[in-house]
């Protein structure tokens, strides 16, 4: 008799524990589901910033050499303006 009430009690918590793991994987997943697109939308931004970027440097190309402006990537861009800091030197004085 005794045994059976543990067996009764220990089946309830199971199905507590089981009730709990439920709800646990509901918020899980709906936690999962807005930072999903929370990324999303950090993706996009990044992804427009970088097309600006691209073409501010283009329109800044094109007003520097007079010409029309031509389609650039930002790769290219960094590229530059890295070859350009990696030859300055920190206090060297060129005057």
């Amino acid at each position: 008799m005794q045994r059976d009430t543990v067996l009764r009690r220990m089946e309830d918590e199971i199905e507590y524990m089981r009730i709990g793991c439920d709800k646990l994987a509901i918020s899980d997943k709906a936690t999962a589901d807005r930072l999903g697109s929370l990324e999303n939308q950090i993706a996009k931004m990044g992804l427009e910033s970088n097309n600006r970027l691209g073409a501010l440097a283009n329109q800044m190309l094109a007003l520097r050499c007079n010409r029309k402006p031509k389609r650039l990537n930002a790769k290219s861009i960094w590229r530059k303006s890295h070859d350009t800091t990696r030859n300055m030197s920190i206090g060297s004085s060129s005057q």
